[in-house]
């Protein structure tokens, strides 16, 4: 906008200084021809007089070059003529082009001497209307009239003025203005107006936009930051300076300069950190220990830190950006709900230990015998590789797998002799009463199920479901065959204990068929290779 109105002041400038000089130059010229013509027209008399005094060949000669000096003069004089009538031609180009904007030269008056179509558009008054009146018309208030005078000032320093003004209507509103004005020969401005009410608004929206942004940061529940990439704090919300005892962010950014070494009450913690973001790029849920700087060393909090590294698009890092909670209360709670389930745990396991010496007071052959179980089935599912929680609750499974014998007559289970047919079934009921027992306690494993299925067998010979294969969850054949060879090595009432060798031949002979082969060969090397031994005093 600036370097239109330049053009625009160089060639009213250009039309104004040229002008009346062509004009002279014209009419000089008139006369002269004027002049040579009636020379041309003299007397005989004169001729002669003229040619008596000077050789024919000279006079001749002389009148030759008036003739085409004056010929030279008089085309040079319309090229000129025909450069200015293309300048003012430049100048409507000019000044149309610049439409929408609004175009006004006035004088060193304030009163405006040319305007162009654009004025009706954007006033409202017709540009007619405003020849020979002042600017102050245009101007909405007392403070944008007197950014005429201040116009011609700052001309005079800078050679041209950009400025803000209140513009008024005809009909009496008022808009923003942005103007450009630029210094005319004697004394006149070259004004350029345009209406900037859009770019007002935006920048209004803008900056509410920006205040609610503001807004929303420093009244997020966690703490919001921004740091350098070497980890220098460049902006923080008020949350994070309140968590670290500061009460504005200005004097947290005054007091703590890095991440690091200011905050992180274990540096070894920091470095973790440092090592994930150069991998990943990014971290979630980070937990380490802060500090508050100048607080005593038992002051530290525990924080969850969650950060990104910000990158341009060649791949280089320019900051990093996340947010820090306070999560000391959470953790409390998560450290109280751990003491409240170890107490449950231990509650839960007294209850079990009192069922199972239920069982075995009504079976003291088989004394012991779901505790050895247990203690082959957690030691299998350990060199197997299982997670520590499936193997608790595997234990927990193996400890009360025989549970359902509490519903079966004690004359049954201690009897010396063989089993009728109907007496063994009655005993095969015992997984499924087991199942039902415990079925609706909330364990956080599957233990009812487990308890169902463990003498399930992998070619559907098992009981009482008839189960195969994979149907049969791993807990359930791991706890067949700790079962298997704890009951075979074992004394029964109808039997003497046939010993270990014959109890690991027996599940070698049913390794695929009737057994997982997977859990026989970790059972075998158990014993075979690990010296793995029943503990038949300890639990």
């Amino acid at each position: 906008m600036k370097a239109r109105a330049a053009r625009l002041g160089r060639a009213l400038v250009g039309q104004q200084s040229r002008e009346p000089r062509n004009v002279l130059v014209v009419i000089f010229l008139a006369i002269v021809l004027a002049v040579f013509s009636l020379t041309i027209r003299l007397s005989e008399a004169v001729y002669h007089l003229l040619v008596g005094l000077i050789p024919p060949r000279i006079f001749n000669a002389v009148l030759q070059f008036l003739f085409l000096y004056l010929l030279g003069l008089l085309l040079v004089t319309y090229r000129r003529w025909r450069v200015a009538n293309q300048r003012e031609r430049e100048l409507e180009n000019i000044i149309s082009s610049i439409s929408p904007d609004a175009l006004l030269v006035a004088d060193p008056e304030r009163r405006i001497v040319m305007c162009n179509p654009s004025v009706k558009q954007m006033f409202g008054f017709e540009p007619e209307e405003l020849l020979g009146r002042t600017t102050d018309l245009l101007y909405g208030d007392r403070r944008s009239s007197q950014r005429f005078h201040e116009i011609y000032d700052e001309l005079a320093r800078r050679g041209y003025h950009i400025g803000q003004a209140r513009g008024r209507k005809r009909n009496g509103s008022t808009m923003p203005l942005e103007i450009v004005s630029g210094e005319l020969s004697g004394g006149g401005v070259v004004l350029l107006l345009r209406d900037i009410s859009d770019r007002v608004q935006a920048e209004e929206a803008l900056k509410v936009s920006q205040e609610k942004y503001t807004a929303i940061v420093n009244n997020a529940l966690v703490g919001i930051f921004q740091t350098s990439a070497d980890g220098k704090f460049l902006m923080v919300n008020a949350t994070l300076a309140r968590l670290f005892g500061f009460n504005m962010p200005a004097e947290f950014l005054a007091k703590v300069k890095s991440l690091g070494p200011d905050l992180f009450a274990d540096q070894g913690r920091y470095k973790d950190l440092e090592r994930q973001l150069a991998v990943q790029g990014n971290v979630s849920n980070f937990e380490a220990s802060l500090q508050r700087p100048g607080a005593p060393a038992n002051g530290a909090f525990w924080a969850a830190l969650s950060v990104r590294a910000v990158r341009d698009p060649g791949g280089a890092l320019l900051t990093y950006e996340g947010i820090i909670e306070d999560i000391s209360n959470r953790r409390d709670a998560e450290e109280t709900m751990r003491q409240s389930l170890d107490r449950l745990r231990k509650a839960t396991g007294s209850i079990i230990d009192v069922m199972v010496m239920a069982v075995e007071a009504r079976d003291p052959y088989t004394s012991g015998h779901q505790r050895r179980v247990a203690n082959l089935a957690r030691a299998i599912a350990a060199d197997m590789g299982m997670p520590r929680d499936k193997i608790d609750g595997l234990r927990m499974a193996g400890v009360v797998h025989d549970l359902g014998k509490i519903s079966i007559p004690a004359e049954i289970l201690t009897t010396p002799r063989k089993l009728s047919v109907i007496e063994f079934n009655l005993v095969k009921s015992h997984a499924q009463l087991g199942h039902d027992l415990i079925k609706d306690i909330d364990f956080p494993w599957p233990i009812a199920e487990m308890i169902l299925q463990h003498h399930e067998r992998l070619d559907g010979s098992g009981y009482p479901r008839g189960l195969k294969g994979e149907a049969i969850m791993v807990e359930a054949r791991i706890l067949a065959v700790a079962d298997a060879v704890e009951a075979i090595s074992s004394h029964r009432p109808y039997r003497p204990a046939l010993g270990l060798d014959k109890a690991l031949d027996d599940i070698t002979q049913g390794r695929g068929t009737l057994y997982d082969p997977v859990v026989v060969d970790t059972c075998l090397k158990l014993f075979q290779d690990k010296g793995f031994k029943f503990d038949r005093e300890n639990f």
